[in-house]
C-alpha cells in the first residue's frame, strides 16, 4: 500500500494540472490515501509525507504541505493512539511470554513449518557430510526452503537469517548462505515477505566477517554495576504479528527490554525508584521509534525528595538502501552529534530541567555503575549549591533585619524622646502619638507652594487633606 500511494503521488509532480501540489482534488486523493495509510501505521503515512515533499521540492521547488498544514497535526494524534495501543499489546505480549503462552519461533509458519524445517535439517546435515563427493544442488533446493523458513518466522534480513542458519548447521553452511537466501526471495508464496528481505547488492556486498562483530555486540554484556547496554537490536525473537507496513517491531522490542533491564540495575545501584503512570505502574522504560530512528527513555526519582534523572538513549536504523530503505536492525547512535549519545540531566517533579540545570551526554557503552556515579556527582554539586545559596541568603536577611532593628531604636528614642505622661513628640509626618486636642499640624508655607498639610486624628480616625495652597492663599484644587 505505501509503495502504491508513493507512486500515484509522485506521477503528477511537475505538471500543472496533474500535481499534487498545483491540483486540489488531486491534493485531496493523496490525504485520502495518507488517511487510509495511517489507520494501519502512522509511522508509514509520516513517512510517505516526507518522501513525497521531498519529491516535491526537487521537482516543483515547493512542498504539498507546508509545515502549518493540519495534516501533521491529524497524523500525530493518530501516532499517539497507535503507540499507546502498541505498548498496551506489548505489555500483554511480555505478561503471555512470562506466562509461556507466548508462540515459539517458527510456529504460526504456513509456507515451511517447522516439522517440514526439522526434517529439511536433517537432510542438509546428511548433504553437507557428503561434500567430498562433489558438489551437490540439492544443497540449494534444500536450504532455499530453510530459508524461506526464516525469512517467514521473522529473519527478513541476511544476517539475522545467516546468524540461525549457522547456530542450526554450524560454519559449514555459511558459503551457501548468500545463493540460497537469494532463491527463497523467488519461491512461490514468498511475494509479501520480498520486500522485507535484503536486495540481491545488499547480500552480495555484505561482509561475513560483519555477521561475527554483529553477533557480539548485539548482547548486553556484565550484570549488576557492569551491565552495558547491547547497541544493536535485530530481529531475534521475530514472529509474524511483528511485521507491518514499517518493516519489523521486534528490534524495538528487544531494545525496549535492555532498556528496562538497564534502568533496573540503575536504580539498584542507585537506591532510586522508577517513575509509575497515574495508575501506580512502574515505568522501567518507554520507547517512541518511528522508521528513520528515535529514542527510549526513563526517569527514576531520588527517595524523599523532588529531585530525580531523566536518561535518553536514541537508536537509528543501522543502515540505509536507496531502494528498500531503512533497515529493520536499529544501532544507539549520536543522532544529535554531540559526540556521546546518550543524554541525561537532572530533574524535578514539576519541572524536566532543573533551574540552571545542564544536559549531560554519555557513551553509548557506558556502565550502570559508572553512569550512578555520574548522577550522584552531579546531585551532590546541585545540593551543595542550593544549600550555599541559602546560607548567603540568611545571612543577608540577618544584616538587613539588623539594620532595621537599629533604625527603629534611634528613631524612637533619639528623635522623639517620651514625655512624662507617656505620649511622644509628634514628626513632621505623623510617627508619634497625637491627642485628641491636637488633631493638625503645621508645616511652614515656605516650601515649593505646599501651605498645609492635615493628617487623621489617631483617636477618631477622621480627617483628610485640606490641598494645595498658592503662596498668595489661593487653594489649588
Amino acid at each position: 500500500m505505501y509503495r502504491f500511494y508513493s507512486a500515484r503521488a509522485r506521477e503528477g509532480l511537475g505538471y500543472k494540472k496533474q500535481s499534487i501540489v498545483q491540483n486540489d482534488e488531486a491534493r485531496e486523493r493523496f490525504i485520502d490515501h495518507i488517511r487510509k495509510l495511517a489507520e494501519q501505521s502512522a509511522d508509514a503515512a509520516i513517512r510517505l509525507v516526507v518522501e513525497i515533499n521531498k519529491a516535491a521540492e526537487q521537482e516543483e521547488g515547493k512542498p504539498v504541505f507546508p509545515l502549518q498544514h493540519s495534516i501533521y497535526a491529524e497524523l500525530e494524534e493518530v501516532h499517539a493512539r497507535q503507540t499507546a495501543e502498541k505498548q498496551q499489546s506489548e505489555t500483554a505480549d511480555d505478561s503471555a511470554s512470562s506466562a509461556g503462552t507466548a508462540p515459539e519461533y517458527g510456529a504460526q509458519n504456513k509456507l515451511v513449518t517447522t516439522e517440514q524445517y526439522e526434517e529439511l535439517k536433517r537432510r542438509m546435515r546428511e548433504k553437507l557430510g557428503q561434500l567430498n563427493a562433489g558438489f551437490d544442488p540439492e544443497i540449494l533446493s534444500i536450504g532455499a526452503q530453510m530459508a524461506a523458513y526464516h525469512v517467514e518466522a521473522g529473519a527478513r534480513r541476511f544476517a539475522d537469517f545467516s546468524r540461525r542458519m549457522i547456530a542450526d548447521l554450524g560454519d559449514v553452511i555459511r558459503p551457501y548462505l548468500k545463493p540460497i537466501y537469494t532463491a527463497a526471495r523467488q519461491m512461490p508464496g514468498m511475494e509479501e515477505y520480498a520486500a522485507q528481505m535484503d536486495s540481491y547488492e545488499q547480500v552480495e556486498a555484505f561482509d561475513m566477517a560483519d555477521l561475527d562483530k554483529a553477533e557480539k555486540t548485539s548482547q548486553p554484556t556484565g550484570t549488576g554495576a557492569q551491565y552495558r547496554l547491547a547497541g544493536i537490536y535485530d530481529m531475534t525473537g521475530a514472529v509474524e504479528k511483528d511485521t507491518n507496513e514499517t518493516g519489523n517491531l521486534r528490534p524495538e522490542k528487544n531494545f525496549r527490554k535492555d532498556l528496562e533491564r538497564f534502568s533496573r540495575a540503575f536504580a539498584d545501584e542507585l537506591g532510586w525508584e522508577h517513575e509509575t503512570d497515574r495508575k501506580g505502574k512502574t515505568i522501567y522504560a518507554q520507547t517512541n521509534i518511528a522508521p528513520a530512528g528515535g529514542d527510549g527513555s526513563f526517569t527514576l526519582w531520588a527517595p524523599e525528595t523532588d529531585l530525580g534523572i531523566y536518561v535518553s538513549v536514541p537508536v537509528a536504523p543501522q543502515s540505509y538502501d536507496n531502494r528498500y530503505g531503512y533497515s529493520n536492525n536499529l544501532k544507539i547512535k549520536d543522532i544529535m552529534g554531540f559526540g556521546e549519545p546518550i543524554l541525561w540531566r537532572l530533574r524535578n517533579k514539576e519541572q524536566t530541567f532543573l533551574p540552571n540545570g545542564h544536559n549531560r551526554y554519555a557513551p553509548a557503552d557506558i556502565t550502570v555503575g559508572e553512569l550512578a556515579e555520574l548522577a550522584k556527582k552531579e546531585l551532590n554539586a546541585y545540593l551543595d549549591n542550593i544549600t550555599a545559596a541559602k546560607t548567603l541568603d540568611h545571612i543577608l536577611q540577618e544584616n538587613q533585619n539588623t539594620r532595621n532593628d537599629e533604625r527603629r531604636e534611634n528613631s524612637s528614642e533619639k528623635d522623639y524622646p517620651a514625655y512624662g505622661d507617656g505620649s511622644r513628640k509628634d514628626g513632621a509626618l505623623g510617627t508619634g502619638i497625637l491627642s485628641a486636642e491636637k488633631p493638625v499640624a503645621t508645616v511652614s508655607g515656605e516650601s515649593g507652594g505646599i501651605a498645609r498639610f492635615d493628617r487623621p486624628d489617631r483617636n477618631t480616625g477622621d480627617a483628610v487633606a485640606a490641598g494645595r495652597q498658592h503662596s498668595n492663599g489661593t487653594k489649588i484644587r
